[in-house]
């Protein structure tokens, strides 16, 4: 498989994966992994330089596992946190 192609479908899977785990949690849950939107940010950074990695080095998975980490931290992100004030 294409380091850029497996780089995607991490992103997905892993957005995939993190909508699937939400889905039997009440969205007014105190959960202890929604900590400061930076530990998103830092996964993200984290997931980033693995996907590119994989795609500089033509290993697809470790550009999936990139794309999973980005995926999940996004999908987080975007899911609690964005918009958000106060």
């Amino acid at each position: 498989m294409d380091s850029g192609l497996a780089a995607a479908a991490g992103t997905a899977a892993g957005a995939v994966y993190f909508a699937i785990g939400e889905s039997a949690i009440p969205r007014e849950a105190n959960c202890t992994y929604l900590a400061a939107p930076m530990t998103d940010v830092l996964a993200w950074a984290a997931g980033a330089s693995l996907m590119a990695s994989g795609i500089r080095k033509r290993d697809p998975w470790i550009a999936f596992i990139g794309g999973s980490i980005v995926g999940i931290h996004v999908a987080q992100y975007a899911s609690h946190k964005a918009g958000r004030r106060g």
